[in-house]
């Protein structure tokens, strides 16, 4: 909304809106299907040498033969394999943020214009990692110890909505607009970006997992709430 006020060149604004987070890529390392039996079968490896063509695959021909993946009704995982596993929450629901804004906006003298803004935004929801198989610190060797240990000794890369943020923000604008061949714009924000996680690691380019920085798999938001990574407390921009 916007309403002139009865107040000389005085302008306030607001707004609320609700929306839905991005669907983020998610490779193909972090998929269910690089899980056992299914992971490490049915691949090629293909070395591309412009110099000897004789040493690629020619498209016109068919492919070489490749080692058939076992029969999933009959595979049984192996308890003590080490090999990190992969799972995804069944009921992944899209996460979603609330974001609203007030502001006052007035004229101070011909063409200049003098602004102050609040913003504010909560998002739940939202998809992050970790790790659903580490053991609470202790003696004794780990893979032992995990709380899975009875059906898997793996480390199980968890991938769930399960992350929160909150953003609360003021911001001052002055703006001398064009008039006489010349305007500039100054501009300060004092702001708090809190989070749970600040990014989904799942794509195969993203390098290290988020779920590696999880400080208590147990308590997740009580344990990972603190400052966002992208949080910036105090910006000045000039510009003109």
């Amino acid at each position: 909304f916007a309403w002139r006020t009865p107040a000389s060149g005085l302008v306030v604004r607001g707004g609320y809106g609700i929306f839905y987070s991005q669907d983020e890529g998610t490779g193909v390392n972090r998929r269910m299907t690089n899980n056992p039996p299914f992971v490490g079968f049915g691949g090629y490896t293909i070395n591309s040498d412009q110099l000897n063509v004789s040493s690629t695959i020619p498209l016109s021909g068919t492919l070489p033969p490749r080692t058939p993946a076992p029969p999933p009704e009959s595979f049984k995982l192996d308890p003590l394999a080490t090999a990190t596993l992969i799972s995804w929450q069944q009921d992944f629901r899209t996460g979603y943020v609330q974001q609203w804004t007030l502001s006052l906006q007035k004229e101070i003298i011909r063409d200049s214009v003098f602004e102050v803004n609040y913003v504010g935004n909560h998002a739940i929801g939202l998809g992050a990692s970790y790790p659903a198989n580490n053991p609470a610190p202790g003696p004794g060797a780990i893979p032992a110890r995990r709380p899975l240990a009875t059906f898997t000794r793996a480390p199980v890369f968890r991938a769930a909505p399960w992350a929160a943020s909150a953003y609360h923000g003021i911001s001052s604008k002055f703006e001398k607009r064009f008039s006489r061949g010349f305007s500039y714009l100054a501009s300060f924000t004092f702001g708090r970006a809190i989070d749970t996680a600040s990014e989904f690691a799942v794509c195969d380019a993203c390098g290290a997992s988020a779920d590696d920085s999880v400080q208590d798999p147990s308590n997740l938001n009580g344990s990972q709430k603190g400052l966002s990574n992208h949080h910036a407390a105090k910006r000045f921009v000039f510009s003109g």
